[in-house]
């Protein structure tokens, strides 16, 4: 459990469930949070979704496209930290779907590899 993504300082709250995989390699990270949101944000490429924080750079644009194409309804963000890449997921549906967002976590962590070595 986590703060929700792009959670304003006074919001304190761990009520969102993320999916995290840690880098494999201390990175120095330009962090980025997409987002299924109409409230907070600015417009992003990406139909229904809005970039919090910072914006992804060009690099990241066609795996993220492949992965929100693959992903369940349900994820409602991914996140990009010095931590790691993560996504909440409101854990609707059934469990194949683990597999799914395990298989977008790595190849989102196999790109940051590549992005920030």
């Amino acid at each position: 459990m986590r703060r929700c993504p792009g959670a304003l300082e006074a919001e304190q709250r761990l009520d969102t469930i993320y999916y995290w995989l840690p880098w494999l390699k201390p990175k120095k990270v330009q962090g980025w949070i997409l987002q299924r949101s109409n409230r907070r944000g600015w417009d992003s490429s990406f139909t229904g979704w809005r970039w919090i924080n910072n914006e992804a750079n060009k690099e990241w644009h066609d795996i993220i496209t492949a992965c929100l194409s693959d992903l369940p309804e349900g994820i409602t963000a991914i996140q990009v930290s010095k931590e790691g890449i993560g996504l909440v997921w409101d854990e609707r549906g059934t469990i194949d779907l683990i597999d799914k967002i395990h298989a977008c976590l790595l190849e989102l962590r196999q790109k940051g590899e590549e992005i920030f070595s």
